[in-house]
């Protein structure tokens, strides 16, 4: 019996695996099927992120900004 319990755990933690793995592939693809379309549409996945963060930090002065933005141009 101990046998037959240490089988199940192994296949329900293969499941586990497999579902973890599915739902990072399918955000990786997702991920990549967004940042196409808004390239496509003269818009930069990264830019939008960083100008994320940025509108969380409030007020924020142009050199701060000008520096984010050549950076973000760059990568």
């Amino acid at each position: 019996m101990p046998h037959e319990r240490q089988g199940t755990t192994l296949s329900g933690s293969r499941r586990a695996g497999e579902v973890g793995l599915h739902y990072l592939t399918t955000s990786a693809r997702l991920g990549r099927l967004v940042d196409e379309h808004m390239a496509r549409n003269g818009v930069s996945l990264a830019r939008t992120k960083i100008l994320q963060v940025l509108a969380g930090c409030g007020l924020i002065t142009h050199a701060l900004l000008a520096v984010v933005d050549a950076t973000a141009e760059s990568s």
